[in-house]
């Protein structure tokens, strides 16, 4: 998501909405491998998750995180807003997101979170998909921001070598001592079930790694 829609620069600036997840801390770390300035939204009591990775963190319960990325990006040269914005809540909040970019900015949706825990429907879902794709098509109408839909399930199918590079990449990265994801638990992969659904809770702060053997005493 961060290299395969647009290079962006050292110093560009990009949003993690949900910045505390499991993908959240994942896009931060290397966020800041890449020498991008991040925000991070999430809540109050996550926010050291998130500042750990040097990025600056927003409570998303504090009040409207828009005004607040707009705030935190005043400066900025070609004005406020960031290059890209990271969004997995999808369906209504894909438009608080896109209010964040700065004009020729990205938007890349990659879930539907609020479908997942039932808090929007099917139908929202898919206006939300609706508008990334209005935004994409209609882009010199806001500005030149566009926006993207990314699937990982979709593009190892559709795209097995680029997929393989990304993810060689990563492991580079990991061995290399680049990157620095944040383990939280390690359980035996009969619990698989108890971490999805720790997951669909939100706010874990890193990821679960499941063993393909019982958990050592």
């Amino acid at each position: 998501m961060l290299t395969r829609f647009r290079r962006l620069p050292r110093g560009a600036a990009v949003l993690v909405i949900g910045a505390s997840g499991t993908v959240g801390t994942a896009l931060l770390d290397l966020a800041c491998h890449f020498g991008l300035e991040a925000i991070g939204t999430c809540s109050a009591a996550n926010m050291p998750a998130v500042e750990r990775f040097g990025a600056v963190a927003i409570d998303y319960s504090a009040g409207d995180f828009v005004a607040a990325v707009r705030r935190i990006t005043s400066g900025r040269k070609g004005g406020a807003g960031v290059d890209a914005a990271f969004d997995a809540i999808g369906g209504a909040h894909f438009g608080s997101s896109f209010a964040c970019l700065a004009k020729g900015g990205l938007l890349v949706g990659y879930g539907s979170q609020t479908m997942a825990v039932g808090r929007e429907g099917l139908l929202a879902a898919g206006l939300g998909l609706a508008r990334l794709k209005m935004w994409s098509g209609l882009s010199f109408l806001f500005g030149g921001r566009s926006a993207v839909w990314y699937s990982i399930t979709d593009r190892r199918v559709t795209q097995p070598e680029e997929f393989k590079a990304d993810m060689a990449a990563l492991f580079d990265l990991l061995r290399e001592g680049a990157i620095h994801p944040v383990v939280v638990d390690r359980l035996p992969i009969a619990a698989a079930r108890e971490v999805h659904e720790r997951i669909d809770a939100g706010g874990l702060g890193g990821k679960i790694v499941l063993l393909p053997w019982p958990k050592p005493e």
